[in-house]
């Protein structure tokens, strides 16, 4: 199981994976829009954040053949 979570004054998201059991994993988001306007003093931070979420995108699950 793993737990992220990026709240700053732009956005809040999280991400949660868990293993159900053997055969099911459930990934769930959830984001949330908390200003349309950044101060030139948060939008650095806003954007690194931003950019770490992107670069996870899309995830790749490998299964074991049987």
């Amino acid at each position: 199981d793993s737990y992220k979570k990026y709240d700053n004054v732009g956005f809040f998201f999280d991400e949660k994976m868990e293993q159900i059991n053997a055969k099911t994993l459930e990934v769930s988001y959830n984001l949330k829009i908390k200003s349309e306007v950044i101060k030139s003093e948060d939008f650095v931070k806003v954007c690194e954040e931003k950019n770490e979420i992107v670069k996870k995108f899309p995830f790749i699950i490998y299964l074991k053949k049987n």
